[in-house]
C-alpha cells in the first residue's frame, strides 16, 4: 500500500533523489543475512579452525552455506545438527555458536505482526523524503489519486509540461481516505495541534512527527493540507534539531498555509518567534 501512495519511491521531482524502499520481509531477511554475514566473518578465528579462517574461499562457502539456512529457521536442536554436517565449524563451538546464529539472527529476521504494527506508527526502517510525504499527503487530499511531483515558477493554463500520464488512482475501500481525513482534521481541531489550528481560518488536516535522531536533538516533522472541504495545499515541513512537531514544524507551516490562502501572514507574534528562533546553538556559533 505504501508505494501506491508513492512512498520509498522516486516522486519524479526535477531533482536528484535518494530514495530507501519500504521496509518489506525480503528486506528484512537481506538486513540480518548481512548482518549475520559479518558476524561471522569477524568471529572466524573463534568459531572455525586455522585451516578455514585463514582460507577466504572456504570460510566465505561455510558462511554463505549457514546464512542460507535463514529462511527456514530451522530449530536450535536442527541448527547443531546442520552446523555439525555442513560446514567446517569447531565442534567446540556449534553449541555456542547456535545459540546465537538462532536467536539473535534466524529468529528476529522473522517477519511477524510485531513488524506491521511497528511499521504503522512510524517506527522501523522507514525512512521518507519530505517530497515524499507531501505527494502522499496530497493524495490524501486528492481523495486517493496521486500527481507526479513537480517544480514551477508558476501555471498557465496546462503549464509547458504535460504530466497527466503519471496520475494514477489508488484502489481502497470507499470509506478508507474519509476516515483517516477525519482523524487528522480532529488532530487539529480537538487534539495535539488544537493550539495553532483551533482558530484557524480554514480548516486542516495534518499530523505530527518525530523523527529520532541518534547525533542528537529530535527533528520535528509536520504533514497537512487546507483547506480540508476543497484542498488547495499540501505541506510537509522538517524543522531539524526541533524536537517535536507541534512546537516548531506545525505553526511553520502554518504560515505557509495561510501565506498561500489568503496572501499574506496575519500572526506577526508567531512569525517574528520562528524568524528569529534558534534552535541548534553550534549554528548561532558558527
Amino acid at each position: 500500500m505504501s508505494k501506491q501512495f508513492g512512498l520509498g519511491q522516486k516522486t519524479g521531482i526535477e531533482l536528484g533523489e535518494t530514495v530507501t524502499p519500504s521496509p518489506t520481509k525480503a528486506k528484512k531477511i537481506a538486513s540480518y543475512k548481512a548482518s549475520l554475514w559479518s558476524y561471522l566473518y569477524n568471529s572466524a578465528h573463534t568459531y572455525f579452525p586455522k585451516d578455514v579462517y585463514t582460507n577466504y574461499p572456504k570460510l566465505k562457502k561455510n558462511i554463505n552455506t549457514i546464512c542460507s539456512w535463514m529462511e527456514d529457521n530451522p530449530s536450535y536442536t536442527k541448527l547443531i545438527s546442520l552446523l555439525s554436517k555442513k560446514t567446517d565449524m569447531k565442534q567446540s563451538k556449534i553449541a555456542t555458536a547456535a545459540s546465537n546464529i538462532k536467536y539473535t539472527y534466524f529468529a528476529q529476521a522473522t517477519w511477524t505482526i510485531a513488524d506491521q504494527f511497528n511499521i504503522s506508527i512510524g517506527q522501523g526502517d522507514n525512512a521518507y523524503t519530505p517530497i515524499q510525504m507531501c505527494t502522499y499527503i496530497s493524495a490524501l487530499a486528492n481523495n486517493g489519486v496521486y500527481n507526479r511531483a513537480s517544480l514551477v515558477s508558476g501555471v498557465e493554463n496546462k503549464g509547458m509540461v504535460d504530466k497527466s500520464a503519471d496520475r494514477r488512482t489508488i484502489k481502497l475501500k470507499s470509506t478508507t481516505i474519509p476516515s483517516v481525513v477525519k482523524g487528522i482534521k480532529r488532530v487539529t481541531r480537538y487534539g495535539t495541534l488544537q493550539t495553532v489550528f483551533g482558530s484557524y481560518k480554514y480548516s486542516v488536516a495534518g499530523k505530527t512527527g518525530t523523527a529520532q535522531n541518534p547525533h542528537g536533538k529530535d527533528h520535528a516533522i509536520f504533514i497537512g493540507f487546507a483547506p480540508v472541504e476543497d484542498p488547495q495545499i499540501a505541506v510537509a515541513v522538517v524543522v531539524e534539531n526541533a524536537g517535536y512537531g507541534a512546537t516548531w514544524a506545525c505553526p511553520v507551516a502554518s504560515m505557509m498555509m495561510e501565506q498561500y490562502l489568503t496572501g499574506q501572514v496575519q500572526r506577526k507574534d508567531l512569525r517574528k518567534k520562528i524568524s528569529s528562533a534558534v534552535l541548534n546553538e553550534s549554528v548561532k556559533k558558527w
